[in-house]
This record gives C-alpha cells, structure tokens and sequence, in this order.
C-alpha cells in the first residue's frame, strides 16, 4: 500500500510539474480567459509574458486539447474600425514584458470541445522559435473588465 501511495504522490507530483513548467527565461503572469456565451465559437486569452533573456524569443505556435484551433492576432485601427489580424510569430523582445489585452495582441480560441465557463481551466501548449514547448494552465473568469469583444 505504501509503495502505491508513493507511486501515486510521484505521478501527481509530475502532472503539476508539466501544468506549471516554463522555458526558463520566459515568465507567464496574470493569464486569464473572460467567459463567453454557452454559444460562443471563440474565446480570448489574455496574459503578460516577460523574456528574461539576452536575446529575443518568439511564440511560434499555441495549441490546446480543448479548442479544435488557438491563434495569436493583432488588433489595429484603420478607417475609424478595428480590424484583427492573425500573426504567425509573436516576438518576445530581450528583458520586457509583453502584454497580450483586449484591443492589442491577444491568443483566439477557436470551436471549444464544450462550453468553459468561469472557475474552468483551460490548457495551453506553447513553443517558442528555439521549440522548447511548455504548458500553462489559464483560468476562464467572469467578464469584468469588458474584456470579451465582437472582431471584425
């Protein structure tokens, strides 16, 4: 019985290790996703990601097993509207932080598995442009800041 325990407190152990790894010069912050309606197709993540390193790194792709799709996009103003744009790179410049915010640059989710409302958890997979991956898990939260928006 003891040695299952242990197995058991190992594996534990491992699964929070994986859920709260980082590349070890990129540092994750005030991640969030605003709950949207149970009919929604899509979803935002928010978050400010700081690059400890000499150099520039870029966020190269973001997957998660919950969304069929996730993109990072640009929001920008032309003609009085504002317009989104999918980026295919994010540059994390050396020593700053770069904020993903509602009307700048933000991580879209698209065709969730299911409807994730607030207290739910969603995975991210993140790899950067050397392809070391991490995982970061990011909490759906009740909308209090207006932060889910209609694209254009």
């Amino acid at each position: 019985m003891k040695h299952l325990y242990l197995k058991l407190l190992m594996a534990i152990s491992l699964l929070f290790l994986a859920n709260n790894a980082s590349a070890d010069h990129i540092n994750i912050e005030n991640a969030r996703i605003p709950e949207a309606a149970p009919v929604a197709k899509v979803m935002a993540a928010y978050m400010d990601i700081s690059n400890k390193a000499k150099d520039a790194s870029y966020i190269t792709r973001v997957s998660s097993p919950q969304f069929k799709k996730v993109e990072i996009h640009s929001m920008f103003h032309k003609d009085g509207m504002m317009h989104m744009e999918k980026q295919d790179k994010l540059k994390l410049p050396a020593g700053k932080t770069t904020s993903l915010q509602p009307g700048g640059f933000h991580m879209m989710l698209f065709n969730p598995k299911k409807w994730y409302q607030a207290g739910s958890k969603i995975n991210l997979k993140i790899t950067l442009d050397d392809k070391h991956t991490f995982n970061i898990v990011v909490p759906v939260i009740k909308d209090q800041d207006g932060e889910h928006h209609h694209h254009h």
